[in-house]
This record gives structure tokens, sequence and C-alpha cells, in this order.
């Protein structure tokens, strides 16, 4: 029941951003990503994500790091900055995974909600699968990077996909000085 409501969410939330979105972007959501105060009582608060003991999962590390791309055949900006980002993520075939996920209509979204769940991606699906284009970088469940910036610029990619192969190695090195270009995954405090 709780997979199905939120399946029905996530429909919902596209059905009103391809009502609204007429091609374009939402530039604040390429802006700076804020973390929800502590004891926030909201959607995203601690207490909308507790869970019992027994089933907590821990973070699982991936074998290699995964690209996820969201997308939908409707987004005029997904076919502008498809070709760029495959252009960024080819040198790393094979040690990097690639995960698509589409949401074109119902049954892709139903697809792409399952696979998110077998892939390790769920949060970030659930949170931003009525956003496109969105691309993340991960190196664990759920573990992962918002990729800011210009995706266009296979540059943008090509740094985030360096610095998840760095932090699988061990090294914690900062792809960028400049925040906005790249942050950890966190809850949107506007509420989309």
């Amino acid at each position: 029941m709780k997979r199905l409501a939120s399946f029905a969410f996530v429909v919902a939330s596209i059905a009103l951003a391809a009502c609204g979105g007429g091609g374009t972007v939402d530039r604040g959501f390429y802006g700076e990503i804020v973390e929800e105060p502590k004891g926030a009582s909201g959607p995203n608060g601690p207490a909308a994500k507790r869970t019992p003991a027994k089933t907590t999962k821990l973070h699982v590390s991936f074998d290699r790091p995964k690209l996820v791309v969201i997308r939908a055949g409707w987004c005029d900006i997904c076919k502008d900055v498809e070709p760029s980002i495959m252009a960024a993520y080819e040198p790393y075939r094979g040690k990097i995974d690639l995960v698509v996920l589409d949401v074109t209509d119902e049954a892709a979204v139903a697809k792409a909600h399952g696979r998110a769940s077998d892939e390790g991606v769920r949060e970030f699906f659930m949170q931003y699968g009525a956003r496109t284009p969105t691309v993340g970088v991960f190196i664990g469940e759920d573990n992962g990077r918002l990729v800011h910036g210009q995706l266009k610029d296979p540059d943008v990619l090509k740094r985030e996909l360096e610095f998840s192969l760095s932090q699988k190695r061990g090294e914690p090195e900062e792809p960028s000085s400049d925040p906005a270009k790249s942050a950890p995954l966190q809850p949107d405090a506007r509420g989309h």
C-alpha cells in the first residue's frame, strides 16, 4: 500500500510538472540545496523517516559508482543535454554503471520506480523523479551527490564521476571548491 501511495505521488508530480513546465527549467532547482533544520516536523523531517530498528537498512556501498539520469521523452531539455551526458560518461564505461530512469508516461514511471529500488537509488527517485533532467552520482545505496551546473558541459559531469571514483579509492578530496557545482543529496526544502 505504501509503495502504491509513493507511486501515485510520483505520477501526480510528473503530471503537474508536465502541465506547467512548458519545456522550461526551474532555475531555483539547480541552486543551493538547504538542509532541513534538526527537529523539523515537515514531510522530510527526521520523524517522517523513522522506521523500526528491525527494518532499518544500512547504507550499502556499491561495487562501482552509479551515474543516475532521470529523463523523459517529452522533455526537450533532456534531449538537448543527453549527448553531453553520454559523452562525459563514455570514458568511464566499465568503471561506473549507468542507470537511466525514464518518466515519460505512467508505465515508464512504474518501471523506473522498480529499477530505482533495485539499484539502491529509490530515495533519489522519489525526491527528484518529477524533475527532468536530473543527474546524480552514487557510491552507495542512497549515498550520492546531485550534479549541479550546465549539463551540456561534459566537464561538469566528468568532475563528479572522477570524485565518485576517488571516494571509492578512499580519497576524500572534493571535485570543486564551488559548492554550487555539486552538493551532497539533502531534502528539497522548497516543498516540491
